[in-house]
């Protein structure tokens, strides 16, 4: 079972225990992708809970860092209306990449792309900052998981 919603990863451990099916975590993934690069310090960019949470405190030992001050309500905003219109306008990505250049300068490694909607301003070979795409780490778990092989 997939939860393709990074924010509908909120409730994932209850719905993880309740769930007929196996379910592939995101932020399971996320964290292992992070391990394995020895990534420690990230920015985050999505929705106000889950730039607060630092989705959802999952990513420990990683340090997550979040907007400041009325940047994350910018955030939050300018995410909302995207999802909501589905237009990726000039004015949205601007707040996205001074936002993330701003937790850039505050010392994160990389910056997530903590909202499912973020790809239709970034895409792949995007350089406007370093950015980690949590929905193709999450799409490359669960490829991984239906294309293994059976007992």
């Amino acid at each position: 079972m997939v939860v393709t919603s990074i924010a509908g990863h909120f409730c994932i451990d209850a719905f993880a225990a309740i769930s007929p099916l196996p379910v592939i975590d995101l932020t399971v993934a996320l964290r292992g992708w992070m391990d394995d690069r020895s990534v420690r310090r990230v920015g985050i960019l999505g929705t106000g809970t889950v730039m607060a949470s630092g989705m959802y405190g999952k990513l420990a030992p990683a340090t997550v860092l979040a907007p400041e001050g009325d940047g994350l309500d910018r955030v939050h905003a300018a995410y909302v209306a995207l999802a909501q219109s589905g237009e990726a306008t000039q004015e949205r990505r601007a707040v996205f990449v001074s936002e993330a250049q701003a937790m850039i300068d505050r010392g994160a490694e990389a910056v997530l792309l903590g909202g499912t909607d973020l790809n239709a301003c970034f895409g792949p070979g995007d350089d406007a900052f370093p950015m980690i795409d949590c929905a193709n780490i999450h799409v490359d778990a669960i490829f991984a998981e239906a294309t293994k092989p059976t007992a």
